[in-house]
């Protein structure tokens, strides 16, 4: 058995909820995207949910990301089994 066969992008999925101020500090975010970044297997980047943590601005989770994280304006890769679409995002 094959995993991947398509050889399509794999995004490793970070629960943001657990960003309460207990569960987990804001550098365990930081922590798990430099280990996805060190891997290299594929992975092209991180998914984070709920959005709503972002809306919230929930610790100041959007400057710690924009500052920390993600300090330089990311590619959206090329996904060539989807249909082409000119799309800029950003962190605000």
């Amino acid at each position: 058995m094959s995993i991947n066969t398509l050889s399509r992008h794999v995004y490793p999925g970070n629960y943001l909820s657990m960003l309460d101020g207990t569960s987990w500090p804001l550098s365990e975010f930081d922590r798990q995207v430099d280990l996805t970044r060190w891997m290299k297997r594929g992975s092209l980047g991180n998914i984070f949910f709920s959005m709503k943590i972002f809306l919230d601005n929930r610790l100041d989770v959007k400057t710690f990301f924009k500052n920390n994280i993600y300090t330089k304006t990311a590619k959206i890769p090329v996904m060539s089994w989807l249909p082409s679409r000119n799309v800029t995002l950003t962190l605000e």
